[in-house]
């Protein structure tokens, strides 16, 4: 699959792009769309090659328009550090460094205790 970005006319932002149609798989797009749209987190699990990927992106094609900031795909397959997760998702939404914050309060949206708020 391609990765396509959020300036390609007509193309649904930070999800690769599928070079063939999607064929069956109907009652698992309705169970997979129905969860997405009641938890903010769904895991798929099966054996490799069996299509978990090629659902997920199907589906979040379906759904980008149901969420403000539409969906992303992060292919966190070669990730082999856990400790490595949270940059490889804040990198896959474009989020930018914070010196001094940790990434994961940046994914959060978590004030540090040791920040003070400023009016602007």
């Amino acid at each position: 699959m391609k990765q396509i970005s959020p300036t390609d006319t007509g193309a649904v932002p930070r999800l690769p792009v599928s070079l063939t149609s999607f064929v069956g798989r109907t009652a698992e797009t309705s169970d997979l769309q129905r969860l997405l749209t009641t938890s903010r987190l769904v895991t798929l699990s099966g054996a490799g090659g069996v299509g978990k990927t090629r659902l997920a992106v199907h589906v979040a094609t379906r759904l980008t328009t149901l969420f403000a900031d539409g969906t992303c795909y992060v292919d966190l397959a070669p990730i082999a550090d856990p400790q490595l997760v949270p940059v490889t998702v804040a990198r896959a939404l474009g989020l930018p460094d914070q010196p001094g914050r940790p990434v994961l309060a940046t994914l959060l949206g978590v004030q540090s205790p040791n920040a003070q708020a400023s009016a602007h």
